[in-house]
């Protein structure tokens, strides 16, 4: 009998042990993915549809987005944001829980609007449990569909935020007890690299037609 629940025990360490060692080889060819993705570097949408289409599944959220702040508002050195710009949502990945929300996920979110300008000012992100009860939610989206938000800081090189990544979960799993915290930031700072890049290309270009 000892001999038998042994060999159980032993087979469902052995179980546990290759679900780990799936689940770290999943997260790192996620990771190389979307590293390898950044070399054309100029089609965000499809790169933020990348990231979010594995992200959403693996922290068990229902919807998640990415953001980019976009305008002439962001002075680095001073660390100052202006109401000259807004966060543009450039991919989406999941349900919608409100219909209405269409609308402004085609508008975007002008500065000041919203929980993720908190996000943006100071780089850590935000867990928010009952959005549609709180005094600084966007009206358009105050609503009881509304579940769990995580929203995660997109950082530059230099650490300036200079996008968003929300998670919606609408299960009892919290998004900051996910286990995948570290796997998430990481994914941040690429997508980070790829807005810059496709941001120096965007400048490039304008300066080329400029001249």
């Amino acid at each position: 009998s000892s001999d038998v629940c042994s060999s159980d025990l032993a087979l469902k360490e052995a179980a546990l042990t290759q679900e780990s060692l799936n689940a770290e080889v999943r997260r790192l060819a996620f990771l190389l993915s979307l590293t390898e993705r950044l070399q054309p570097a100029t089609e965000l949408r499809e790169i933020g549809q990348f990231a979010l289409s594995y992200l959403v599944e693996v922290m068990g959220a229902a919807f998640g987005d990415v953001k980019v702040i976009t305008g002439e508002g962001i002075d680095r050195e001073a660390s100052i944001l202006t109401n000259q710009i807004s966060a543009r949502f450039i991919a989406t990945y999941g349900e919608i829980a409100v219909a209405e929300m269409q609308k402004m996920l085609e508008r975007g979110i002008p500065y000041g609007q919203g929980l993720l300008w908190k996000v943006v000012e100071t780089g850590k992100p935000l867990f928010i449990e009952e959005y549609h009860k709180n005094s600084q939610a966007l009206p358009s989206f105050r609503h009881p569909a509304i579940g769990q938000l995580g929203i995660f800081p997109i950082p530059a090189a230099d650490g300036t935020i200079i996008g968003v990544l929300t998670l919606e979960s609408r299960s009892l799993q919290k998004l900051q007890e996910a286990p995948q915290q570290d796997m998430l930031m990481a994914a941040c700072r690429t997508l980070g690299i790829a807005i810059e890049r496709a941001q120096a290309q965007k400048y490039l270009r304008q300066i080329n037609e400029d001249l």
